[in-house]
């Protein structure tokens, strides 16, 4: 763009370990985010689950044309986060933590 903006176009395989928490999230919200849709979603989290949301926001980032959706996920965690918790996070994820 013109702007002087910088979008990464390219792919770039997710690299482990992973978090299955983070899986989980990106699989139950990535689809009705993407179509416009606001969820709720309840989790519980340990420390072990390391920068949940990242999967999902960069799902959501590489989707969209411009990086914005129209979508939202509430996702509410309840325990103890790993490092990174909502690291790498784009429109339309707000993530809430209570533990």
């Amino acid at each position: 763009p013109g702007d002087g903006a910088v979008r990464f176009t390219g792919s770039l395989p997710i690299q482990k370990p992973r978090s299955v928490l983070g899986d989980r999230l990106c699989a139950d919200a990535a689809a009705a985010v993407l179509a416009g849709e606001t969820i709720d979603a309840h989790y519980e989290i340990t420390t072990a689950d390391r920068a949940v949301g990242t999967r999902l926001g960069c799902e959501l980032a590489s989707a969209s044309d411009d990086g914005k959706v129209t979508g939202k996920v509430r996702a509410h965690f309840e325990g103890e986060a790993g490092q990174s918790f909502g690291a790498f996070l784009s429109d339309g994820i707000v993530l809430t933590l209570v533990g």
